[in-house]
């Protein structure tokens, strides 16, 4: 409480048991001093209130962060999922891509065998049609 306030409390009780009275000047700075008190508490309120403020401001930040990692782990794990499908998808390619190599080098192989067996065939006929 304000100095000059209990002063002119003082004052005013000292008055009231029949002391002397308040003066104009000791009422004026009892006033000032009851507007100093009113402005130190307004101020301490808006400090509270900035500090609350900062307070919300940093939750929410701290929020959308949290937000934001959710997101970014959601997006890595559909990620990390593709890449599995994908790594997936290509053994099975590369899995049929041997089956059809093997294939065509058995086919090519059955391929230089009937070309023998045809030569060998077309040779057996040219010399039977030359006998006849």
């Amino acid at each position: 409480m304000c100095a000059l306030l209990r002063g002119g409390l003082v004052a005013a009780s000292g008055a009231a048991s029949g002391g002397p009275a308040p003066t104009a000047a000791s009422e004026v700075q009892a006033q000032i001093c009851a507007e100093r008190m009113a402005v130190t508490a307004a101020r301490e309120r808006a400090n509270a209130v900035r500090r609350e403020a900062q307070a919300k401001r940093r939750t929410w930040a701290q929020h959308r962060e949290e937000e934001v990692l959710f997101a970014l782990e959601g997006r890595l794990r559909a990620e990390q999922s593709l890449r599995s499908a994908q790594r997936d998808e290509l053994a099975s390619v590369q899995e049929e891509t041997e089956r059809v190599r093997a294939q065509l080098a058995s086919s090519r192989k059955r391929n230089d065998e009937l070309r023998a067996t045809l030569s060998g065939h077309q040779e057996m006929l040219r010399r039977l049609r030359s006998w006849v």
